[in-house]
């Protein structure tokens, strides 16, 4: 098994090992992660979704139901776990928000998709746009809903939230509509069109993994060791059962297969969202502890990513 899961992982940790390389050594600017992801998120990723749903099998299309279910549920299943733990644990609000927002959401539509593409393939990776296809509106619905109960305070501005749905999640999903409607109907690319793209959408991936790497930072207080271990617990093991619980309630109502029942189970364990400290600008939060949860889990997913692999493989 670990001679079938090495080039797997290989295909991972490379990009993002030559990222952590390139923040090592300076040699992009210090906005470099946050400009590149942005070039990934409203760039890339449109032609990588719209590609593949293009060429992707009819009959897979009605996987975005359970998919997206399954989405919502393991949102709503790591907000609640993870704001009782932050009140039973900390009782300043600092560490409690901080805690909440590193647990909360997982690198499901960014390292996920990679992690899906490399683990199993194209297909893969078209239940994992399902599956992350609405995060933007979960991530920050929840996620206010959630911190501003927590903190006792009353809803903000509905404008900047929907502008941030707007700017973040309009490009992938046009790109998934018209892929869809492409497929559907049929349609092919004039042979320019095809080849543009084909070399977007081929950049995503490795862009993806390296971005990840680029944006990890290694330098974190020794007083954060405590909360991180337990961040990375939650998220990367404990995690395991909520997507687990999640995917069991999805296929009593709805018809998962094999494929999606399998990137359920793996995107449950994906490390936390590189977005997270978005929250940290509305809410008081200790942000170094955040990085270093993103850091620590996104490190540690590389081997706990190839575990759970192995236990899915064995109980599908």
């Amino acid at each position: 098994m670990l001679t079938d899961i090495s080039p797997l992982m290989l295909r991972l940790v490379l990009p993002m090992a030559l990222g952590l390389l390139s923040r090592q050594l300076r040699l992009l600017p210090d906005n470099g992660a946050e400009v590149l992801r942005i070039f990934v998120v409203r760039i890339c990723m449109p032609f990588l979704v719209f590609q593949n749903l293009f060429s992707a099998r009819v009959d897979s299309f009605p996987q975005f139901f359970p998919a997206t279910a399954a989405f919502v549920l393991l949102s709503l299943f790591y907000a609640l776990t993870g704001a009782w733990v932050a009140r039973l644990f900390f009782n300043a609000a600092k560490q409690r928000n901080a805690y909440f927002i590193a647990v909360f959401m997982g690198n499901y539509g960014f390292l996920g998709w990679g992690v899906m593409h490399s683990f199993y393939g194209p297909d893969a990776f078209t239940r994992s746009v399902f599956f992350s296809m609405i995060f933007w509106p979960v991530f920050l619905l929840a996620g206010f809903y959630f911190l501003l109960r927590m903190n006792h305070r009353s809803s903000g501005s509905t404008f900047s939230m929907g502008r941030m749905i707007l700017i973040n999640a309009t490009a992938p999903i046009v790109g998934a509509i018209l892929g869809v409607v492409a497929n559907l109907g049929g349609l092919s690319l004039p042979g320019p069109l095809a080849e543009l793209v084909k070399s977007f959408a081929a950049m995503s991936i490795p862009l993806i993994l390296f971005t990840v790497g680029l944006g990890l930072t290694l330098n974190m207080k020794t007083g954060h060791w405590k909360t991180i271990a337990m961040a990375a617990t939650h998220r990367l093991l404990f995690g395991f059962f909520l997507g687990w619980v999640a995917w069991r309630l999805v296929a009593c109502f709805l018809p998962v297969d094999s494929l999606t029942s399998r990137v359920i189970l793996m995107e449950a364990v994906m490390p936390t969202a590189a977005m997270s400290p978005f929250f940290t600008l509305y809410f008081d939060s200790d942000r170094e502890l955040v990085d270093g949860v993103i850091a620590v889990t996104t490190l540690l997913s590389m081997v706990t990513l190839v575990l759970w692999y192995s236990v899915v493989e064995w109980i599908l």
